[in-house]
């Protein structure tokens, strides 16, 4: 084995780092971005971005440009201004946009430990015949995080069998077009499972 092969090797094999230092960068964005929306500065700078958006604007209660008027520039503080910005609601408009900011950073920080409490999504699909659902998430088994791909029966309601994969965290599942089988596809790789077994193959 070459030099150039091992060295892609190894570069695989460092995904999860990758994934945990870009996690660490969303939350440290997240929590001081939304941290910031607690400064009147900082409320008063995203009035335009609001004002002008056809989805938030309603949030605010003076119409129009009107926040043209009342814009404090840089370094300097006129009180008229900054009260024009409370009767117009950019204030609690603010915090609640910062609350908001900073639990998805929350969420993310979570995730790791506690994947329910972060609203972790589950992957769900229906066999052709409509007897069986697959569904395929995270879960915490002696601390450490796994991808669990569960298999129910319709008609009982009851999980028929299950299988722990290695942790992803957006794995996709299918059932395979003979039936009988369950695909789990993912960032290492394409696991299939025998529905009649409880075994798994790469």
């Amino acid at each position: 084995m070459d030099r150039t092969t091992r060295l892609f090797e190894l570069a695989a094999r460092l995904d999860r780092v990758g994934i945990a230092v870009t996690r660490s960068g969303l939350i440290v964005v997240l929590v001081w971005i939304g941290g910031l929306k607690v400064f009147a500065y900082e409320d008063e700078g995203i009035v335009p971005f609001v004002a002008n958006s056809p989805v938030m604007r309603f949030f605010y209660r003076a119409p129009g440009d009107q926040y043209r008027y009342h814009m404090n520039r840089e370094g300097e503080l006129v009180p008229a201004n900054r009260e024009w910005h409370g009767h117009n609601g950019t204030y609690p408009f603010a915090y609640g946009l910062g609350s908001v900011i900073v639990l998805y950073g929350v969420l993310i920080a979570l995730h790791p430990r506690l994947p329910r409490v972060a609203f972790d999504p589950v992957r769900c699909a229906f066999s052709s015949d409509g007897r069986l659902i697959a569904s395929v998430g995270t879960d915490q088994v002696n601390g450490t995080e796994i991808s669990r791909l569960i298999l129910w029966d319709v008609a009982s309601k009851k999980q028929r069998t299950s299988f722990d994969l290695p942790a992803e965290i957006f794995p996709h599942v299918a059932f395979a077009p003979d039936g009988r089988h369950v695909v789990v596809g993912t960032g290492r790789g394409i696991y299939v499972l025998r529905i009649s077994a409880t075994s798994a193959k790469k």
